[in-house]
């Protein structure tokens, strides 16, 4: 097991990974594999599964609470208001908005809250983006993973 060393916010204890050495053979085979399980899941299943395992977790709630960065739960009950940035300027919350907050968090960070999220570019593919969306979306005060 390994645990995360970089300070990037709170939730630190739920970081955690495993390393797996393999010959470079057995990767191969591994690597070709990826992915088959998560290709069959709907779009709001899958967005929740990477809520947990790309670690949004750690900075973004389910229950309306503030952590390092803004609640899901919020920002899905405002889906179609604006959203105000540290700057002043606003935008409408839509898919757009969330996919660059993922994509380049510094370019809007939300008043109230610091710019510390690191982006996902290169990281997430368009149907993992498609999936957070989606799972955003479905949010409600029940809402439990």
């Amino acid at each position: 097991d390994i645990f995360c060393t970089e300070y990037c916010g709170t939730g630190h204890s739920q970081m955690g990974a495993k390393v797996i050495v393999m010959q470079p053979a057995q990767y191969e085979e591994w690597a070709s594999e990826l992915g088959s399980e998560d290709d069959d899941l709907p779009l709001d299943e899958l967005g929740a599964k990477l809520y947990t395992k790309k670690a949004c977790n750690t900075c973004h709630t389910l229950d309306g609470s503030a952590l390092v960065g803004p609640s899901y739960l919020q920002t899905s009950q405002m889906w179609g208001q604006e959203r105000v940035f540290d700057d002043g300027s606003s935008t409408v919350i839509d898919d757009n908005y969330i996919r660059s907050s993922i994509l380049e968090p510094m370019t809007q960070i939300v008043a109230g809250y610091q710019g510390v999220m690191p982006t996902y570019q290169g990281l997430l593919s368009d149907r993992e983006l498609d999936a957070l969306i989606a799972f955003l979306k479905t949010l409600n005060e029940d809402s439990q993973i």
